[in-house]
């Protein structure tokens, strides 16, 4: 299956090559894998100590550590949703 998930503005340049695409703005584009991981009810067989940790990083460094004074602007609920249930 190939698709896209990004959190950047989508220009449509390759949507007759895709099955699916999930363009949403949010702070972090690992932030739509962990939407697409719980939607799909995947979090337990995926989501290990690990997995979680690694995907801690991206998240902190996209929404600078959940600076208020950035929100909506560098990160959504969406980031902070997902981070919290990492």
């Amino acid at each position: 299956m190939r698709g896209v998930l990004d959190h950047h503005v989508d220009k449509g340049e390759y949507d007759e090559l895709l099955e699916f695409k999930d363009i949403r703005v949010c702070g972090a584009a690992v932030t739509l894998i962990l939407a697409h991981i719980y939607f799909d009810e995947l979090q337990k067989e995926i989501l290990d100590k690990e997995t979680a940790f690694f995907a801690y990083a991206p998240i902190l460094i996209d929404t600078k550590w959940f600076n208020e004074e950035l929100y909506k602007k560098k990160w959504t609920d969406l980031d902070k949703t997902y981070f919290d249930n990492l």
